[in-house]
């Protein structure tokens, strides 16, 4: 028998044929025991190590699947829509460093109406209670579409950039602010919902696209004192 022919045997038969072999003469005893025995093994080994990488194979891509967020939108769209503008609370927000969360730390709680300027512009007014703060925080910001990424900006902050994700929730967003340059450099994302409370399953997709995308640092508000708007 060939060594390609033994190797496509099952293991078990591969154990009796050894043995046959074995027990029928010292000369075939020395070719069993040097060779046939020899590949047996070779054979058991290389199963085993097939086994273990379409193992591994499974886990990678149920891995892979799992951080597989096909849910961008583009900004050029969504400054021509409707739905994209209005009041919108902020519920929690993850970032790859504790500086990314500095300042949302300080806040209870947080409101953002954006407003239509034209296709390509909108405008941004939030409205935030500090933590131990009775007065309200004012800011008001306008944003443009990059006609070359597809993706919003901040005028006044041009190195920093804005994605938006729509995740399984019909009145949930997910906004990204990338900035990889300057003095602050940081990578971070927000929920936003149409309603002060989400359900669960929002929170938990949210915790795992933080997860896939290496931000550790979660901070929820706490939403204990009066909004401002």
């Amino acid at each position: 028998m060939s060594p390609q022919a033994l190797f496509n045997l099952p293991t078990r038969w591969l154990y009796a044929h050894c043995c046959v072999r074995t027990a029928s003469s010292r000369r075939n005893l020395v070719y069993c025991v040097d060779s046939a025995s020899c590949l047996c093994f070779l054979t058991m080994i290389f199963q085993q190590v097939c086994i273990w990488f379409f193992c591994l194979f499974c886990l990678g891509v149920q891995g892979g699947t799992s951080c597989d967020f096909n849910d961008e939108l583009y900004a050029g769209d969504l400054a021509k829509s409707n739905k994209f503008y209005g009041r919108w609370y902020l519920i929690m927000q993850a970032s790859s460093t504790k500086a990314g969360l500095e300042k949302i730390r300080k806040l209870d709680n947080a409101i953002y109406t954006l407003i239509k300027r034209d296709d390509l512009k909108m405008f941004a007014k939030g409205d935030v209670r500090a933590a131990n703060a009775d007065a309200c925080i004012h800011n008001e910001w306008m944003f443009h579409v990059n006609s070359a990424t597809k993706h919003m900006m901040r005028d006044d902050i041009v190195h920093r950039e804005y994605r938006v994700y729509s995740p399984d929730c019909k009145n949930c967003m997910i906004l990204r602010e990338t900035q990889k340059t300057g003095k602050r450099v940081f990578d971070r994302i927000l929920l936003y919902a149409r309603k002060v409370i989400v359900c669960s399953t929002v929170r938990d997709d949210f915790r795992t696209r933080a997860n896939c995308w290496n931000m550790n640092e979660i901070f929820v508000l706490p939403q204990k004192l009066a909004f401002c708007a």
